[in-house]
């Protein structure tokens, strides 16, 4: 995306002096094009995190709530007039300005993803995870009654509080944890288990592109203009 996006501006360089209509239906479509460059990165923030090593539930539950949150404020500040957290379609709201129906249709799209997000992810989202998988050390209550003895019995165990210092993940995957507390191992293993980050890559692109395919109502700006697809953005990465 970010090939197409300086592509773009030389493309538009190039043409001044030349056909002026082209060059207006060109500068026109800017404000997608930077729209859409930021967009493309945010994700790859989002995917560029969920490759990383020793990926599991708890972590990609992170990562994945922190993205759904900030579509949501995205499109909020946006709404509002505040650009800053989309630098490229800042630059160009401070050099020419935004249309207001061009500044909504980005709202809407931003919503539209939000609500796409929370239903391809609404497995990770609606996962529970107990305190004390984090938290061994934390108080009874809430516990469920299966596992409260075993949690009051490690809590009481000394020679284990000096190795949570090293994080919850090292400290679950100790034998001794296995074979002293089975029942609470049981639970906080689900959560370690390594997580595939391909799976959640290809269905967070999947989200992106499935809804730049999606029809929105045309703004009085796009209809004056050559219309640009998701193909359009995607043969600028080859």
């Amino acid at each position: 995306m970010s090939d197409l996006y300086f592509k773009f501006n030389e493309m538009n360089l190039q043409l001044q002096g030349e056909d002026t209509e082209l060059r207006d239906n060109v500068e026109e479509a800017r404000a997608d094009i930077d729209y859409m460059s930021d967009l493309y990165f945010k994700f790859n923030e989002m995917n560029l995190r969920l490759q990383r090593d020793q990926l599991n539930l708890i972590k990609v539950k992170t990562v994945v709530t922190a993205f759904i949150g900030k579509l949501a404020i995205f499109g909020q500040n946006l709404g509002r007039g505040e650009y800053r957290q989309f630098p490229n379609l800042n630059d160009f709201k401070e050099n020419g300005g935004l249309p207001d129906d061009v500044v909504r249709s980005f709202c809407d799209h931003l919503s539209m993803l939000h609500e796409d997000m929370c239903e391809r992810y609404k497995d990770i989202l609606s996962m529970m995870i107990p305190d004390w998988v984090l938290d061994q050390f934390t108080s009874l209550a809430g516990v469920e009654v299966t596992y409260q003895e075993e949690l009051i019995e490690m809590q009481a165990n000394e020679e284990l509080k000096p190795k949570i210092k090293g994080g919850y993940t090292s400290f679950w995957l100790q034998q001794e944890i296995r074979q002293l507390y089975p029942r609470l191992w049981n639970v906080a293993k689900k959560f370690l288990i390594p997580f595939p980050s391909s799976y959640l890559v290809e269905r967070g692109f999947s989200a992106v592109t499935g809804l730049l395919g999606k029809k929105k109502p045309p703004t009085d700006s796009e209809a004056r203009r050559p219309e640009i697809t998701p193909d359009d953005y995607r043969a600028g990465r080859g």
